[in-house]
């Protein structure tokens, strides 16, 4: 079942996305919100799978905090969560607000090239 706490109730987010909402935590920061939904391609089903939020969650921050000294990214200290959203802060994180780069091209021109070249 979906976590609730009042945050979530009272703010409405800027995005919603299949699994992840983002709302507006402060004039330069971003709470994203990573849901137990279950999605595949286009499609969300009804049911959830318990803490699914709180492990991609975890799995994110891992990689950021494995790859920050490579590059610089968004992730902030959340650790400050727990008391305004006690009951789902495990699947929340704290983020700056930033411009993405948007490089979804690279991964499918590789995918291409290298399926023409084993063809």
């Amino acid at each position: 079942m979906t976590q609730n706490d009042t945050y979530f109730l009272e703010n409405s987010p800027l995005f919603s996305g299949k699994i992840r909402q983002v709302f507006n935590f402060s004039q330069d920061e971003l709470l994203i919100k990573t849901s137990d939904k279950i999605s595949a391609f286009d499609f969300v089903f009804d049911d959830e799978i318990d803490s699914k939020g709180s492990l991609l969650t975890k799995i994110t921050k891992l990689w950021f905090k494995k790859t920050e000294h490579i590059i610089e990214n968004h992730l902030l200290d959340d650790d400050h969560l727990i008391n305004l959203i006690p009951k789902s802060h495990e699947s929340c994180m704290l983020v700056k607000k930033c411009r993405p780069i948007r490089l979804n091209l690279c991964p499918w021109l590789y995918i291409r090239f290298r399926l023409q070249s084993v063809y």
